[in-house]
Formats: C-alpha cells, structure tokens, sequence
C-alpha cells in the first residue's frame, strides 16, 4: 500500500469558482430584469427581490467555505439547487408585483 495524501482543492482554482460567478452574475440579470417590470406592490417586490438576491449570496459564501473544507459535492449541490430555488422564488414575488394584464 502506498502512503497518498488526499488531494486538496482550492477555490480559487476550481471549477465551481466559474459556477458562482456565471449562476451569480445570471441571478443579477434575473433580479434587475424583474424589478424593472414591477408596476405594483413595487416596494415590496423591491424589498423581497433585494432579501432573496442577499440569500443567495450569503448561500454563495456558505458554498465556497464548504469547499474549502473539501465537501466538494455538497458546495455544488447547494449552489446549483440555490440557484433553482432562488430563481423560482423571484419568479413568484414577480408575479405579485406585476399588474395583470387584462384581455379584451
């Protein structure tokens, strides 16, 4: 048996360092790209749209100390799923902040 240390990932170097900044950046768009479209309830959206763009952040930070702690599986696994959940999450407070549009 050979005596092997186990292989050490650093985040700086990683692939999932490319994954925050493309779901990161994506989620911005998304959250600009939703406020502009509020036409009631506007503060609310806006302030519910700015908490849930936080969390996701915070969730970002809270993946890349997983991985620095070699939970490889576990910093993708809450990033990719944050990612899914905050986007379905900004699409229903959308939802609530946009004046329905009437069919005539």
């Amino acid at each position: 048996m050979s005596n092997k240390e186990p292989k050490i990932h650093h985040y700086k170097k990683s692939f999932l360092l490319f994954w925050h900044i493309l779901l990161g950046g994506a989620f911005i768009f998304d959250t600009i790209v939703s406020i502009s479209g509020y036409t009631r309830n506007i503060t609310q959206g806006i302030i519910l749209t700015l908490i849930i763009t936080l969390s996701y952040f915070y969730l970002l930070y809270f993946s890349a100390k997983l991985f620095n702690k070699q939970q490889i599986g576990a910093a993708y696994f809450l990033t990719i799923t944050g990612f899914l959940v905050g986007v379905f999450v900004q699409i229903l407070t959308c939802t609530n902040s946009i004046a329905p549009i009437m069919m005539h």
